[in-house]
């Protein structure tokens, strides 16, 4: 799918709003056109032996209690590659996207541009938030002086927040939790470096910015690995569930003490 990232609704949208809704509809297309195969590394199922979530929650030997709430029902990754024997791209397209990778290991990519048909989908996803946020973001911090010449961007990380400027993150302005593979052992309070997300399996937006949409994206072996959700109001809507199970109780609670008067408040406030 190709973005027209010069299209007018996005040009003078400084709160994101217009780019929240296009993400959401892109995201929403891409699940429903690959529900029934996988591209990069799937999430996997196995036991939790060596993985590592919030460091606060590891247990001596490398195992967490239990997978975080969350991890691995929102989001995706995915392992990028520029094709494959059977959809190589054509020679032009190849020295295109080396025309635009930069010594910093980002990929300055124009918004008027058009990135060509036979870059892989999941690597076009990948130029396209560089065209739309992470490039752009670079470009004005250069301008501004606060990043020097040898800058290197190794994550980076989009959030929408409805209503509010979108925010860029980049390397270790990234905010989340990581749930992550690793050989060796792990304890509390043990540095998780870039490394490890080698074997990256899912990320989470911290719970306090879960109303947000995001994209973000770790540099890690050569590739970049990208975990993407952008839905908002998910904090929200939690609360507002815990919220109405709390009344539930109540007016179950009420009601099997046969105060029928008491009960139906709950039930009403909960709606």
């Amino acid at each position: 799918m190709t973005v027209a990232a010069d299209d007018p609704c996005l040009v003078g949208d400084p709160t994101g709003d217009s780019l929240d809704a296009l993400l959401c509809a892109v995201q929403a297309a891409w699940a429903w056109r690959n529900r029934s195969w996988l591209f990069g590394n799937a999430a996997r199922v196995d036991p939790l032996e060596g993985w590592i979530a919030d460091p606060r929650a590891v247990k001596p030997g490398g195992r967490v209690p239990g997978e975080p709430a969350g991890m691995g029902k929102t989001s995706r990754t995915i392992a990028p590659v520029t094709g494959t024997a059977a959809n190589e791209p054509s020679q032009d397209t190849r020295d295109w996207i080396a025309a635009r990778e930069r010594t910093g290991n980002w990929y300055d990519i124009a918004r008027s541009e058009q990135i060509p048909a036979d870059v892989t989908p999941p690597f076009r996803t990948i130029l396209h938030m560089f065209q739309l946020a992470f490039a752009p973001e670079v470009r004005r911090r250069r301008a501004d002086g606060a990043i020097e010449d040898g800058f290197v961007l190794r994550m980076a990380q989009l959030l929408q927040r409805e209503g509010r400027p979108r925010e860029v993150r980049l390397n270790d302005e990234v905010r989340g939790t990581a749930l992550t593979r690793v050989d060796r052992p792990v304890s509390p309070a043990d540095p998780v470096y870039l490394a490890d997300l080698v074997a990256l399996e899912d990320f989470e937006l911290d719970a306090t910015e879960l109303d947000a949409g995001h994209f973000t994206l770790f540099g890690v072996d050569g590739h970049w690995r990208a975990v993407f959700d952008f839905r908002s109001g998910r904090g929200k809507a939690g609360d507002l569930l815990a919220a109405a199970a709390e009344h539930g109780a109540a007016a179950q609670g009420s009601g099997e003490q046969g105060d029928g008067s008491v009960g139906g408040g709950p039930r009403f406030s909960a709606c």
